[in-house]
């Protein structure tokens, strides 16, 4: 029960605006895997390029994307039974901080650039040893995973299509310079994410990891998921996004290592 529990904090923590999604109860998680048809000449509707093309535009489009220098977003949910509130902050160049509060407590964690950190309840912050620093840095990156996907050293190719919901989607495999792959369901209709599925790991275990989206209203431009679900085989959980917000000033310090006292 203890590792289940870190487990679902911990995806709580990292869940970011492409790991959110749809319903699904603590009692019975929705498989990561979806069956897809292999594309061949004949059932490929669109080139991969296209759809891509599709995607971002109906995100609200790529030059808006690029532009964007800082997002805020809040949500509330429940993990495991147990329900939370979570803030994220995002800055350019490669700043972040995550403030969740649950019913076991607040941790907060951070990255300013330089120094990862993490803080739980009143304790003082303290950095983060080299692995975790190392996974959490990644959570900075706040781009939309198949914006310029080829010059971060990323891969894609079209799987073909599946059915998600009773609705058609493009599975879209993207293979990332560190090696991870994930797969990025689009509505075959609206071209939005309606399912992400990836593999981490926790505690030298491999975990499958899935999220799914719905729920999409405009926000400053652009289309942003709203209700959100996500979890593994063993653990889900369901949030709503309350606030969003891009490029609204936040202050370098809000990521910097807390200083004792704060």
């Amino acid at each position: 029960m203890k590792m289940r529990a870190k487990l679902a904090i911990g995806l709580v923590l990292v869940a970011g605006p492409q790991v959110l999604s749809p319903q699904a109860t603590a009692d019975k998680p929705k498989p990561a895997t979806v069956e897809t048809k292999p594309a061949s000449k004949a059932d490929t509707e669109l080139a991969l390029d296209a759809i891509v093309a599709k995607h971002l535009t109906a995100l609200g489009g790529a030059d808006v994307l690029r532009a964007t220098k800082t997002m805020t977003y809040a949500v509330t949910g429940e993990m495991a039974g147990k329900k939370f509130s979570k803030t994220t902050r995002y800055a350019r160049p490669g700043k972040v901080r995550i403030d969740l509060e649950s019913e076991g407590g607040s941790v907060s964690k951070g990255f300013d650039g330089k120094v990862a950190w993490l803080k739980k309840g009143a304790e003082a912050a303290v950095e983060m040893n080299a692995e975790d620093a190392a996974a959490f840095k990644s959570e900075a990156d706040f781009d939309e995973p198949l914006l310029d996907y080829a010059r971060r050293g990323d891969t894609l190719k079209l799987i073909g299509k599946a059915e998600i919901a009773g609705a058609p989607v493009y599975d879209l495999e993207l293979t990332k310079a560190s090696g991870a792959i994930e797969h990025h369901f689009l509505d075959a209709a609206t071209f939005l994410r309606v399912k992400r599925a990836w593999t981490g790991t926790y505690g030298g275990k491999t975990v499958a990891m899935a999220a799914q989206f719905a729920d999409y209203k405009a926000v400053q431009g652009r289309m942003v998921s709203h209700a959100i679900e996500f979890g593994t085989d063993t653990s889900a959980g369901k949030s709503t996004v309350t606030q969003v917000t891009f490029d609204k000033p936040v202050d370098p310090a809000v990521f910097a290592l807390p200083r004792k006292g704060q």
